[in-house]
């Protein structure tokens, strides 16, 4: 649904995908379902590795773990090894996706979240 008074001509964009925008971001990263973000975590990951993740959830880097504060609790989790995938699914066994998303975006603005997300904002200025 496009709210009456959008300005169709300012919105976020998928790089990969003219098709694919959103014009309010803080309505699409906020406002859904468990769903619904748990999607959006795993387009997160899909986008960025765990090197961002890290760095987005304002982690503490040691040497082989990193720990991530999520609500008041802290926890270690052990860095990929080179060239392997980091293992989200035992995060997403005990917290969620939905909670993983949530907790990302206490750590990152909207605009931020949307180009990690891999839109672009497009204005009619950009367009002229």
């Amino acid at each position: 649904m496009i709210p009456a008074q959008a300005d169709l001509n300012e919105h976020w964009q998928q790089i990969n995908d003219s098709r694919d925008w959103v014009l309010d971001a803080d309505d699409y990263c906020y406002d859904g379902d468990e769903f619904d973000k748990a999607q959006l975590f795993q387009d997160y990951i899909d986008n960025n590795d765990f090197k961002q993740w890290a760095t987005d959830m304002q982690a503490d880097m040691l040497s082989a773990i990193c720990i991530v504060t999520f609500g008041s609790t802290d926890v270690s989790v052990l860095y990929p090894d080179q060239g392997e995938e980091p293992n989200w699914q035992w995060l997403i066994d005990v917290f969620g996706q939905s909670r993983l998303w949530d907790e990302l975006l206490v750590h990152i603005d909207t605009d931020t979240m949307m180009t990690r997300l891999g839109y672009h904002w497009v204005s009619e200025e950009e367009e002229a």
